[in-house]
């Protein structure tokens, strides 16, 4: 650990940050939990100190980054909302495990479709950008 480091942590602290932030708002605005009077997210503190707490664990194993994904508001369109369906999930991940030779047969190609999928759920969101408003509309056409 020395100095140079800082500079290191800090730009994975924010990327981080800023990467859970906006999925857990698209996420929770796809499963209706906004709250229409506030703009607030209901459980949002929960969901980032769940959040927080699964990247330490998993950096502690030498992990991937474990954080929240997009890709969870393809669940939450589908109905998936209580936790039951990340617990089957991860049986499934674990029996992946065992049938990782058999998925590498399927080509690359073949899961394009389910990007696309997803990249549809992710843009549905861009209706609700106020465009008359510059501090809104630039930072969204930016990471468009």
């Amino acid at each position: 650990m020395n100095v140079g480091m800082i500079s290191i942590i800090l730009a994975f602290l924010f990327v981080n940050m800023f990467d859970t932030a906006g999925t857990l708002m698209g996420v929770a605005e796809r499963a209706n939990l906004v709250n229409k009077e506030t703009g607030e997210i209901e459980g949002l503190p929960k969901a980032l100190k769940a959040d927080s707490l699964s990247s330490v664990i998993g950096a502690c194993f030498g992990c991937p980054p474990v954080t929240s994904y997009v890709e969870s508001a393809a669940g939450v369109s589908a109905g998936a909302r209580t936790g039951l369906s990340a617990i089957v999930v991860g049986i499934l991940f674990l029996a992946a495990i065992f049938l990782a030779p058999l998925a590498g047969m399927i080509p690359a190609y073949a899961t394009a479709g389910a990007l696309i999928y997803v990249a549809f759920l992710m843009m549905g969101s861009i209706r609700n950008v106020n465009w008359d408003d510059f501090t809104d509309s630039v930072p969204a056409a930016v990471t468009a």
